[in-house]
């Protein structure tokens, strides 16, 4: 966007991508397994000095992938990044993905994403919650790990055999698949500005 005439000050609110959850490493035969949940991306509100006809731009940050069962872990939410001319002024940092579990085990929940701020006039940061560790209750019971949240968001969390992971909220981390279920896709972010 090109900052109008009068305008000397904006402020934006980034959220970055949730990470995606862990699937299940089981088969329909095994033991129950639980995956972890992806990490919540970053948050940070930014007030930055800008100059009428100053070309401000910005990239969201997509959600991760969801762990796919028995194979893989989620993938990390992609960062989101405020740019005044070309020139980056701040950035919060997506979460990682939630581990896959094997057969009869848990996989660890991903970490939170973080923010860094090169150019404002001032700011206030909250870094993403971490996933939950799936937990394994038997043979017969196991949930996946949380999603955890960005920012001002709820956890998510999913229960049972064989059960995909739900999607987080914005910028949220997905949740662990249990069984022979994948994981919750993580949430994009989003970028919110006035002036």
């Amino acid at each position: 966007m090109i900052v109008p005439a009068g305008v000397y000050l904006m402020r934006f609110r980034l959220r970055a991508g949730g990470g995606g959850g862990g699937a299940g490493g089981g088969n329909s035969t095994s033991a129950v397994s639980a995956g972890g949940g992806g990490g919540g991306g970053g948050w940070i509100e930014v007030i930055i000095a800008v100059q009428p006809g100053n070309n401000v731009s910005w990239v969201v940050g997509a959600g991760g992938s969801a762990g796919v069962n028995n194979g893989t872990s989620g993938t990390s939410g992609g960062d989101t990044i405020l740019y005044v001319s070309g020139v980056e002024v701040a950035r919060v940092t997506g979460g990682s993905g939630g581990a896959n579990a094997t057969e009869g085990s848990v996989g660890a929940g991903g970490v939170g994403g973080t923010s860094k701020v090169t150019t404002a006039v001032g700011y206030a940061a909250e870094d993403g919650a971490g996933g939950g560790y799936g937990i394994y209750a038997g043979v017969s019971q196991g949930w996946g790990g949380t999603g955890g949240p960005s920012f001002g968001k709820s956890f998510v969390q999913v229960t049972g055999q064989n059960t995909t992971g739900i999607t987080g909220q914005s910028g949220g981390g997905g949740s662990g698949g249990t069984g022979t279920s994948n994981g919750g896709a993580g949430t994009a972010g989003e970028v919110i500005y006035d002036f």
